[in-house]
């Protein structure tokens, strides 16, 4: 197995373990299962190719920004959905399929989005990597 491989293997496998530390988290604190966490997440991401593809921007500076654009995201749909929600009766149910709802929005304005970058931009956004915009660090890439 290359060097390269076991890289990219560890990289994903600890980008599915934040999620799931995310996803573990937010439940602790919310008290509900939060289904619009990993479609908050790819938002992150979809500001990461925005800003690099599109603005021309280094990737390794737009990550802060992407988690700045997904924890904005997070704050707004607390403060527009879940406080209002909660002490409800049967809150945490409707929270939990209200936000099944928010994830499956989210992924669709995502499409929409991929979708208006393929027909004028020209640009596939589906499967995107960052390796053209890569350094390296003692003989390795460092966006595995």
């Amino acid at each position: 197995m290359s060097l390269g491989l076991l890289l990219s293997t560890v990289v994903n496998m600890s980008l599915l373990v934040m999620l799931c530390i995310g996803f573990t988290f937010t439940y602790m604190m919310e008290k509900f299962p939060n289904f619009a966490h990993t479609s908050l997440a790819t938002l992150g991401t979809m500001a990461t190719f925005n800003l690099v593809r599109l603005r021309g921007l280094n990737p390794y500076l737009t990550w802060p920004l992407s988690a700045l654009v997904g924890g904005l995201a997070g704050i707004l749909l607390y403060q527009a959905v879940v406080k209002p929600l909660r002490g409800r009766p049967f809150s945490d149910i409707t929270l939990t399929f209200t936000f099944y709802i928010v994830g499956q929005i989210i992924s669709k304005a995502l499409a929409v989005f991929s979708y208006w970058l393929l027909v004028v931009k020209k640009m596939q956004s589906q499967g995107f990597n960052l390796y053209a915009y890569d350094t390296r660090l003692w003989g390795l890439p460092a966006i595995s």
